[in-house]
């Protein structure tokens, strides 16, 4: 028995689970472990690096806000940036579903470092303005 595409239904294996897919089409999900179906006996994606990229920047916002905020300032929109590329390529097909916690835990990190970088940021222009107005006294 072969389908459309002339493969013989034995060697439809999952690649994932190595689930038996016979009578499954391409683009449908395994029964067993809900990944997509492809019949190339090798996963469907590869690593997806803006999922990756928008975690670690995330990250080192939330850990460098304190730098005088300007670390933050600059790694949290990035970290956005690469959320919202990680999650159109997952959209397209183009990307490994399962990174989608990785792409959104990377948008609230660097959303989280970017505010309390900016807030700081804010602080230390303030402080420095009124050090230089006079009204914060530097010494007796």
């Amino acid at each position: 028995m072969t389908d459309q595409q002339g493969h013989s239904a034995a060697a439809f294996r999952c690649a994932y689970c190595n689930y038996d897919l016979s009578g499954t089409r391409i683009g449908d999900k395994c029964p067993e472990c809900g990944n997509l179906v492809n019949f190339r006996n090798v996963p469907m994606y590869k690593s997806n690096g803006a999922a990756v990229a928008s975690l670690v920047l995330g990250i080192v916002s939330i850990v460098m806000c304190l730098a005088y905020g300007v670390i933050s300032v600059i790694c949290g929109p990035l970290a956005i940036y690469f959320s919202s590329k990680a999650k159109r390529a997952i959209q397209a097909g183009n990307a490994d579903p399962n990174s989608q916690g990785m792409a959104t835990a990377g948008r609230v990190c660097g959303i989280i470092g970017l505010c309390l970088g900016a807030v700081y940021f804010l602080f230390i222009i303030a402080i420095v303005a009124l050090t230089m107005l006079g009204v914060i006294a530097s010494g007796p």
